[in-house]
């Protein structure tokens, strides 16, 4: 299994685009946070942020823990931490896919920025843009820059269609290193 870090736009809702509950309920629960499994394939690290029914964490400037603001009665996460938090779930990743979903994701480009430089460690790092927001191919023209930072994927309508892609790009790149191909042992079963 491998390790995925999704980066993208902090919104109230407490799953990451239906595809994970990405949410803990205190602070206590965000410093010490456990990864999620998400499928056979990937098990996924961060970003998490504090979710509550009222929304209280959410919010311009928040990264959806509430940062230097009180939430639900709890005072809300410092910037710092939030910060030290999120370099040490890229850190611990093995997959960085950034999903843009909206031209205004300022913390996710500087997460692909971070993660960008990791690849020099290792990391892989993949770039999808959320078809809804971008149809207009020319809507992308300004992220010119932001698609060098890691293999750009392309339009897709959710972020499960992304990490099927991202699967198959992976089961490829084992077949190459191990020097066999997976379907091939299977036809032969």
């Amino acid at each position: 299994m491998l390790n995925i870090y999704i980066a993208g736009k902090i919104r109230q809702d407490r799953s990451l685009r239906q595809v994970v509950n990405c949410s803990v309920y205190s602070t206590e629960e965000y410093l010490n946070v456990k990864p999620v499994k998400i499928n056979d394939y990937f098990i996924y690290v961060g970003p998490f942020v504090i979710g509550c029914d009222h929304g209280c964490y959410h919010g311009p400037h928040t990264h959806g823990v509430g940062t230097n603001k009180i939430g639900c009665g709890e005072e809300g996460i410092q910037e710092e931490t939030v910060y030290s938090q999120c370099v040490k779930q890229i850190a611990s990743c093995d997959i960085f896919l950034a999903w843009i979903d909206e031209p205004d994701c300022y913390g996710t480009l500087v997460e692909l920025g971070f993660a960008s430089f990791a690849r020099a460690f290792g990391k892989r790092v993949y770039i999808a843009f959320d078809y809804s927001s971008f149809a207009d191919a020319s809507d992308l023209d300004d992220f010119w820059f932001v698609r060098q930072f890691g293999q750009y994927l392309g339009l897709f309508g959710n972020i499960s269609l992304v990490l099927d892609r991202v699967k198959e790009i992976e089961i490829g790149r084992r077949e190459v290193e191990l020097g066999f191909d997976i379907d091939d042992i299977l036809d032969n079963i």
